[in-house]
């Protein structure tokens, strides 16, 4: 009899995850991501003319918590950037 493995991140939180990923903006985030699933899938990536694509899946627990890691860090920064640039309203007449 197979032992079922339970997953720390179910799909929805990985479909969410592909979400974030999709919205950076900056290429060494994406390259540093990159990175992280080829050494976990190595041969498993489908590569064309429009993109890279991999089953998210497939990967680890470990990976995903990586690349969440690099997600979070990003959000972060970016949150703080554009709370400094809000502009504050004020009214010309008292």
């Amino acid at each position: 009899m197979e032992e079922k493995k339970s997953r720390k991140f179910n799909s929805e939180f990985r479909k969410n995850l592909k979400q974030k990923i999709t919205k950076l903006s900056n290429k060494s985030d994406y390259v540093k991501i990159y990175k992280i699933i080829l050494s976990e899938l190595e041969n498993k990536l489908s590569v064309n003319r429009n993109g890279i694509y991999f089953n998210i899946n497939l990967l680890s627990d470990n990976t995903i918590e990586k690349i969440n890691e690099i997600i979070s860090e990003k959000t972060d920064t970016e949150t703080i950037n554009s709370e400094s640039t809000k502009f504050k309203y004020e009214t010309y007449i008292d």
